[in-house]
């Protein structure tokens, strides 16, 4: 397919045509033709024929530009048969892993069991008032939590209050314990951990790269029924 930006030359590159309202021409098409953004002057510049067009936002004819070359050109799509699903077929064969969050089963972890070694008598702390915001979250969380079997009612006599702390969208709560009383009486754990740079080193030339966060994952470990 060949584009015309106004750039004082036409452009050829193979495309994949998407199915999104607004075209995006990607770092491998800059770079094959010489075209470099100039974030100060608001403009995409072409190296070879010293020629710029503004960059794209309301009211400037650069845009309309741009996308009235991708609505004038009927490029097909590409084959399925040269695109690669397999990351699509181990995804079913974990579904369950998968599932959004909230979905999940109740704890179950055969073989594996939590425990806390402590020394000297059982710590007590008293409960702390929370707004009527706060409060009706930590309830509300509670109750899930019950009813996923990741908490079970107790009559103990350790005790360790609740906070709540804002979530990164603002739009909700983490609730979390405040087990300053409960660490300073616990047996640390001690085990070596990876080295980060050792651990990056492992990265070099890749090119793709993911990763996987389980839904509260600390709480999907059992706990030992002695604690």
């Amino acid at each position: 397919m060949k584009l015309d930006l106004g750039l004082g030359r036409d452009y050829t590159f193979t495309f994949l045509v998407a199915n999104v309202p607004v075209a995006i021409l990607g770092a491998d098409f800059l770079r094959q033709h010489g075209l470099v953004p100039d974030l100060q002057a608001g403009c995409l510049r072409d190296e070879c024929t010293a020629q710029c067009i503004p960059a794209c936002g309301p009211n400037r004819p650069g845009r309309r530009a741009i996308v009235q070359v991708t609505l004038e050109h009927n490029v097909p799509a590409p084959p399925r048969d040269g695109v690669n699903f397999r990351h699509f077929r181990r995804s079913s064969l974990f579904r369950s892993l998968l599932d959004p969050p909230g979905e999940f089963p109740a704890v179950t972890t055969p073989g594996v069991e939590h425990t806390i070694e402590t020394r000297g008598r059982p710590v007590y702390a008293r409960a702390r008032r929370l707004m009527p915001d706060k409060l009706a979250a930590a309830k509300k969380e509670l109750q899930e939590l019950l009813k996923r079997g990741i908490l079970v009612p107790s009559h103990s006599s350790w005790s360790s209050p609740i906070h709540l702390v804002p979530k990164d969208n603002g739009r909700c709560y983490r609730m979390v314990g405040c087990y300053e009383r409960l660490n300073a009486i616990t047996v640390p754990d001690r085990y070596p951990i990876p080295d980060i740079q050792s651990f990056s080193d492992q990265l070099d030339r890749s090119t793709v790269f993911s990763k996987i966060d389980l839904a509260r994952a600390y709480a999907q470990v059992k706990m030992n029924k002695a604690d």
